[in-house]
Formats: structure tokens, C-alpha cells, sequence
């Protein structure tokens, strides 16, 4: 239970990171 819960954070962690790199990226560009 641990176990999955600690991959199932980290694969949430790299999403956020990705979503924020290409929200930063986009808001870059808008502006």
C-alpha cells in the first residue's frame, strides 16, 4: 500500500512538473 502510494505520488509529481514547465512556456509565449 506504501509502496504504491509513494510511486503514485512521485508519477504526480512529475506530471505537476511537467503541466507547470508547459504552462510556463505557454504563458511565455501569450505574453
Amino acid at each position: 500500500m506504501s509502496v504504491s502510494r509513494v510511486l503514485m505520488t512521485g508519477a504526480a509529481g512529475q506530471v505537476g512538473r511537467a503541466m507547470r514547465e508547459e504552462l510556463r512556456g505557454r504563458y511565455d509565449l501569450l505574453r
